[in-house]
């Protein structure tokens, strides 16, 4: 079964000068891709490995001739790294870098000596070079709550999550936290506890033992990782609400999989309430409440685009037996953009010249595919009976697949993949002109490039593939099937 592709498209219509069409190119390594099947590339953490696939298995003869110094020798890279290099037997080479070999944000030039295993290889190939960076090495602190206990109404909980660029211990994490606030306000028993979050580079925390005052206290929490390396201290500052206050603190959406609405009051709400009534949530299909201390949370079946309205009773009541008083009311959209791709340009006539830059913006996507459909110059007119310059009807009627490649997006350290970002493609080096044909190119994604709902700029697996952007057989038989 083919993979779901999502498909943004768009027309260059190029009556260009005499270049002869040859096929799609790749610039730099389009001879390559009969030698090495993939290499690391993009971002590469500092506890990660190098590897290059072959393309072919290594014969068993010179296999047998690589001991632990030929297989050192056969990576080298600018700056240098010291470690050691594997062979798995088959085709894969992989150096794995001493512990700190890797230094964090630097771009790393790499050669590795195809000829020593491929000597049959001419010599402008016995030298495969490329590139990739490591990654910046990067935290944050995130407060999601303040906990108040229905058995200690008078004391206060902060926790949160701290979120690092690559794993880290949930002990050490301990550590680097931190938090102040005013003499004599809070003053209470503080201790700081950690355990590991939802993946290995997100640690949970709560800062226990604030004592609630008559005014609101502020507290300032610093995520100090400066020692392993994670730049400078990181401070966010939280809200422990006044003993006695009972109202509604904050809203927020959770639950993956399994949706919910979280309300936050600032004082434990009394659980033998039956929350029917008092607490709705309208828009998600079916909904149930649970009530956990000072919060409530509303689960309900899909969270559609328009978002779900809360409403919270002005008679809901808190484990002293105080109401609210005040009705409470909002609506809460998921927020996180789905992966999408769109262009950046109007019209559809390339110009003349040696770059054709493409550009568009994407977001929640570490890559795109760029595909290259031509219109020969023969079927133009049968192009044109069914289409404007800016339509694709009846299209494998007169034109053909030329190309296809694979676009990462996660090169640049500096670009939060989750928020819209701009690109461009040059695509002088996807093709060559031919006078009189209509070029269509479409910009498409396919599910395995989605980065919703991670925080981690996660890359595809680490490894890119050397393409001669050459549609398979398979491909093509999409193109020979009935329009």
């Amino acid at each position: 079964m083919q993979n779901l592709k999502f498909i943004v498209k768009a027309i260059a219509a190029v009556m260009a000068s005499a270049s002869i069409l040859s096929g799609c190119r790749t610039a730099g390594t389009e001879d390559f891709s009969t030698v090495v099947k993939a290499y690391s590339g993009g971002i590469i953490g500092s506890g990660g490995t190098i590897k290059v696939i072959m393309a072919e298995p290594v014969e068993e003869s010179i296999a047998a001739g690589l001991g632990q110094e030929e297989l050192d020798k056969l990576f080298s890279f600018s700056p240098g790294i010291k470690g050691n290099a594997v062979f798995d037997g088959k085709d894969t080479f992989e150096f794995i870098p001493e512990e700190g070999g890797i230094r964090p944000g630097t771009e790393y030039k790499a050669r590795f000596n195809a000829g020593k295993v491929r000597p049959d290889l001419e010599k402008k190939m016995k030298t495969f070079g490329f590139s990739f960076r490591s990654a910046v090495r990067d935290a944050s602190i995130v407060a999601d709550r303040i906990l108040i206990r229905e058995e200690t109404p008078d004391m206060a909980e902060i926790c949160g999550r701290a979120i690092f660029s690559e794993p880290v211990d949930p002990q050490a994490v301990a550590e680097m936290l931190s938090c102040s606030m005013r003499p004599g306000k809070g003053g209470g028993d503080i201790s700081v506890h950690t355990s590991p979050g939802e993946d290995a580079c997100t640690v949970d925390y709560s800062i226990s033992g604030f004592l609630r005052d008559k005014d609101d206290i502020n507290v300032s929490i610093s995520l100090d990782g400066s020692e392993k390396g994670f730049g400078r201290a990181k401070k966010i500052s939280a809200a422990i609400p006044a003993a006695g206050r009972f109202d509604v603190m904050g809203t927020g959406l959770g639950g993956g999989s399994s949706p919910y609405a979280e309300i936050l009051f600032s004082a434990p709400l009394d659980e033998g309430m039956n929350p029917d009534g008092l607490i709705e949530a309208s828009g998600g299909g079916r909904t149930f409440t649970r009530i956990s201390d000072n919060c409530a949370r509303i689960y309900f079946e899909k969270m559609p685009e328009s978002g779900i309205t809360v409403n919270v009773s002005a008679g809901i009541r808190d484990s002293g037996g105080k109401k609210l008083g005040k009705a409470y009311s909002t609506v809460l959209r998921d927020e996180e953009p789905k992966p999408a791709v769109e262009l950046l340009l109007n019209g559809n006539i390339l110009p003349d010249a040696s770059e054709l830059m493409l550009p568009f913006r994407a977001v929640n996507l570490n890559a795109v595919d760029i595909s290259v459909i031509r219109v020969y110059e023969d079927n133009v007119l049968m192009f044109l009976q069914d289409n404007g310059l800016d339509s694709d009807n009846n299209l494998r009627r007169s034109g053909r697949l030329l190309c296809r490649k694979t676009i990462r997006l996660d090169s640049d350290p500096g670009k939060n993949l989750h928020d819209w970002q701009n690109f461009a493609v040059d695509l002088s080096g996807l093709f060559s002109r031919s006078p009189g044909a209509i070029y269509r190119i479409r910009i498409s994604f396919k599910p395995e490039y989605s980065l919703y709902g991670s925080r981690e700029d996660r890359s595809m697996s680490g490894l890119v593939a050397l393409e001669s952007g050459i549609p398979s057989d398979e491909e093509m038989l999409e193109w020979d099937e009935p329009y």
